[in-house]
């Protein structure tokens, strides 16, 4: 099993991976496919063995760690302030969702009905995300609070372009949830900064080293 903070940091990455996969989506109408796979994967890991098996590898994880390890970096410029305020949105949304408890349970169920299509679809198969972003939709957007997507509304008014963004979204929540679990908090955002960034460089490099 990885470390404790290995296990918040990864789960963060995968926050930060969803915000990300958002912001660039909706901006610069751009997805990184593995990134948008790996999330879809991410979805439907229920019960794993270890934090790394929700997103298959570190590999599948690269977009969301080089954009940790770059926020801190960098001056916040107008993307950088979108990627944030995803990022915290995504969190605040997760708490009001698990006070939900209906609401979560009725989210958990619908993907476990989902996930016996991962046997004849593959899963970022149109029926797949079509699905997923109904589930998100029927239970996630009931809910008080919404995440504002700022993009132009003809972009928006795409039923495809809304599905994957809901998709993106709910493997935020996803993260966000994971990331509360192992013990995640938002004051480890202000106050373990460089404990984060050395975890984000360790595991940069262990997935460098692994592609070689």
């Amino acid at each position: 099993m990885a470390k404790d903070f290995d296990k918040i940091t990864i789960a963060l990455a995968g926050i930060f991976q969803s915000a990300a996969l958002v912001k660039d989506f909706s901006i610069n109408k751009i997805i990184d496919e593995q990134a948008f796979s790996t999330a879809i994967h991410s979805i439907f890991q229920q019960n794993p063995s270890d934090i790394v098996d929700v997103y298959g590898d570190l590999n599948g994880l690269s977009l969301g760690l080089k954009n940790l390890h770059r926020l801190y970096h960098v001056k916040f410029e107008f993307e950088e302030q979108e990627l944030s305020r995803y990022l915290v949105a995504l969190m605040h949304l997760q708490k009001i969702l698990q006070r939900e408890k209906i609401t979560l349970d009725s989210l958990g169920h619908k993907i476990q009905h989902i996930a016996p299509k991962l046997e004849y679809y593959p899963k970022d198969d149109p029926i797949i995300i079509a699905d997923l972003a109904k589930a998100y939709a029927d239970t996630v957007s009931t809910l008080d609070y919404r995440i504002h997507i700022q993009s132009e509304s003809e972009f928006l008014r795409l039923p495809e372009n809304m599905q994957k963004l809901r998709v993106m979204l709910l493997a935020g929540l996803r993260s966000a949830i994971l990331w509360q679990q192992v013990g995640g908090n938002r004051w480890q955002l202000f106050f373990s900064r460089k404990k984060i960034i050395t975890t984000a460089e360790k595991l940069l490099e262990r997935h460098s080293h692994d592609l070689h």
